[in-house]
């Protein structure tokens, strides 16, 4: 943990903020656990680093240093260490964090899909994702797996004429 808050460490107020948000989170597991002397120590220490957080706010008035962000970086360890937290949420709540997780990447594939379809269409390039043969009189720009008409230029639909290759500018 002390390795991580040193390698976070690259921006004025980016440790103090990310430190104090875990904190408040410590905070608030602890509390819900009723582990309230956990709870009180990191509200103590999630009230220091916000105490700290505006003396090193863009622009930095006092910078934390090495021996700093050490500090932060062990009492985090040893309140996720002492709370229990861990193990008493992901014994409580594992289920219904793997179902809000499984939920989230499923919409948020779904939504991306959508979205790429609806370019695709804005852009008149119409996808056609089996090998089965074309319908007659088909969409002209149907994109077909192994088929390199498109990328010569070559348009076997009739209903629209391709365009000549050089026009003359009179």
């Amino acid at each position: 943990m002390m390795n991580t808050v040193n390698l976070i460490d690259g921006m004025d107020g980016l440790v103090t903020g990310v430190v104090a948000i875990t904190g408040i989170f410590i905070t608030i597991i602890s509390f819900t656990l009723k582990q309230y002397s956990i709870a009180m120590l990191s509200a103590i220490f999630t009230g220091a680093v916000i105490g700290f957080l505006p003396h090193n706010w863009n622009p930095a008035k006092i910078f934390m240093g090495d021996t700093g962000l050490q500090f932060l970086g062990l009492a985090l360890a040893v309140l996720s260490i002492m709370g229990g937290a861990k193990l008493a949420m992901a014994l409580n709540l594992s289920r219904l964090y793997k179902l809000i997780g499984i939920g989230l990447v499923g919409g948020a594939m779904i939504a991306l899909i959508a979205w790429i379809d609806y370019r695709q269409h804005q852009r008149g390039v119409h996808l056609k994702l089996d090998n089965g043969p074309l319908p007659p009189g088909g969409p002209a720009g149907v994109l077909v797996p192994g088929d390199n008409s498109a990328a010569k230029g070559q348009n076997d639909d009739k209903r629209t004429p391709s365009k000549p290759e050089h026009e003359t500018v009179r």
